[in-house]
């Protein structure tokens, strides 16, 4: 009997030994376990703070401050090491909605829930990546309203609302001033739409596109928000057979908008908000010359009725000659995907019967679609990559990486465990998808499910990939199952 005992110790010894082997830890991967704890299906975001590291933020419940929610933010280096923190309990039941950063500070906005029927509270928060400061700025609306997207320029952030109407308002929150303001805020009679708040790398003012409409007409507008002014920079009267969705203007080299591109669609505006919330229809792309006011239209070959888009600001590609520039400017097809869910039920009798359901899952994008243009709003070429396998829970924003390096173009993306990617050109033929399979947390960890994955470029060569995934490892001697958000460095 002693000798059985001795054996078995023996065994379970050498399974923890053999289970250790498993616990080599990848450095340059960064997890935060979701468990129970997270206040929604996507509760975590990663901030690009470029040479200063990536800023990871999310919201947690905690036992000890009496079930409140607390808000957190972790800066990590360019090794992935902790570098500082900051944490707080926050007043209300808040979430994070849209996050951007400039110079030295992350800006996180976060709002209460859209469903609420009297008032939308919304918090900024802003954190200094140097000196680890935080502040916060709060307002409130009178009325559900969503965040759309927020930039920001040094110490003021401005944030694009909409009402369950689809109609826009246009916030700035300033810490110096500690104001907080609505810019345009739409009525019945004057319905704004915001189409894009675009600050491109190393410029110090913000481009806000939208349209205004009244009983009577249908504008545009550019406006430039520099030093707190926002001047008019162009306008056109539209027609209603073109309705806009997005718009960034193009300058040409010496730092003149020669240019507007983006998106348009021309059916019945009654039918370009999805009634399910799964996205914006779209019809095609156009350019409108900024001097001489012209507008052309490059429609799109519809593949599906279920076929959404988003748009990517566009990137400087290369200088054509002394005067004139090309840019990259991407748009991105996605549709709802779904699953078939059996549910069985009983009749009178106790006989059994199934019933089959869909159940929607999430977005799965399609394909990204690069249209270089001059700066002059001349459409040079088109070209294409192919997605799949692809999951976002929540409404997609960008998965494609569109990178200029040297003359070539790079797409990329990542879904599951590997980075798809290739390189085109203008005179390039039908390049080959390449796959890089990144190195995991522990040697066998196996990949279960992932969603809401994203890859930004870093600095150098280097990239970071983000999202969720579903993890396991029986190698392990606990937490064999994990579900992670998780960022991870990669070079290229």
């Amino acid at each position: 009997m002693r000798k059985l005992s001795i054996l078995i110790l023996l065994t379970l010894l050498f399974c923890n030994l053999f289970a250790q082997k498993g616990k080599e830890s990848n450095p340059l991967r960064f997890e935060v376990n979701i468990g129970t704890n997270s206040t929604e299906s996507s509760p975590c975001v990663a901030i690009n703070c470029e040479e200063y590291g990536v800023a990871v933020s999310y919201i947690i419940t905690t036992a000890s401050s009496g079930d409140s929610l607390v808000f957190v933010l972790k800066l990590l280096d360019v090794n992935m090491e902790l570098f500082k923190e900051t944490s707080f309990v926050l007043p209300a039941d808040y979430y994070i909605r849209a996050h951007t950063y400039h110079k030295t500070n992350v800006f996180v906005a976060l709002a209460t829930s859209a469903t609420r029927k009297n008032a939308t509270d919304i918090m900024l928060v802003k954190f200094n990546v140097e000196t680890g400061e935080t502040s916060t700025l709060a307002t409130s609306y009178d009325a559900p309203i969503s965040v759309n997207e927020i930039t920001a320029l040094h110490e003021t952030a401005l944030i694009s609302l909409s009402d369950k109407k689809n109609r826009s308002h246009l916030l700035s929150m300033n810490f110096v001033s500690q104001q907080s303001s609505f810019l345009y805020t739409s009525e019945d009679n004057n319905i704004y739409n915001i189409l894009s708040l675009i600050r491109y790398p190393d410029e110090e003012n913000i481009f806000v596109s939208m349209t205004r409409k009244t009983d009577m007409t249908y504008i545009f507008n550019l406006f430039e928000y520099s030093g707190g002014i926002m001047r008019l920079k162009f306008d056109k009267q539209l027609s209603d057979s073109a309705y806009l969705t997005y718009a960034a203007p193009l300058k040409n080299i010496k730092g003149n908008i020669q240019s507007i591109v983006g998106a348009y669609y021309s059916g019945n505006i009654k039918n370009l908000y999805s009634s399910s919330d799964f996205g914006i229809l779209s019809s095609g792309i156009y350019s409108i010359d900024a001097t001489t006011s012209s507008l052309s239209l490059y429609p799109y070959r519809q593949i599906s009725k279920d076929v959404y888009y988003t748009w990517q600001q566009p990137s400087k590609y290369y200088d054509i000659d002394s005067v004139n520039t090309a840019y990259i400017f991407t748009a991105e097809s996605y549709s709802p995907k779904y699953k078939v869910t059996p549910h069985t039920e009983y009749d009178f009798y106790g006989r059994p019967y199934t019933r089959y359901y869909q159940e929607f899952v999430g977005y799965t994008t399609l394909q990204a679609s690069n249209y270089i243009f001059d700066n002059g709003g001349n459409l040079l070429w088109i070209n294409n990559m192919a997605v799949e396998n692809t999951i976002n829970t929540n409404h997609p924003r960008r998965k494609v990486l569109v990178k200029s390096i040297d003359d070539e173009i790079l797409n990329a993306y990542f879904a599951v465990d590997n980075l798809s990617y290739k390189f085109s050109g203008r005179n390039s033929g039908i390049e080959p998808i390449e796959k890089f399979y990144v190195a995991k947390k522990f040697g066998k960890d196996a990949v279960e499910s992932e969603y809401d994955s994203k890859l930004e470029y870093w600095y150098d060569n280097n990239y970071f990939v983000y999202g969720y995934q579903v993890i396991k490892n029986n190698s392990l001697s606990k937490d064999s199952r994990r579900k992670v958000f998780y960022i991870q460095k990669i070079a290229l």
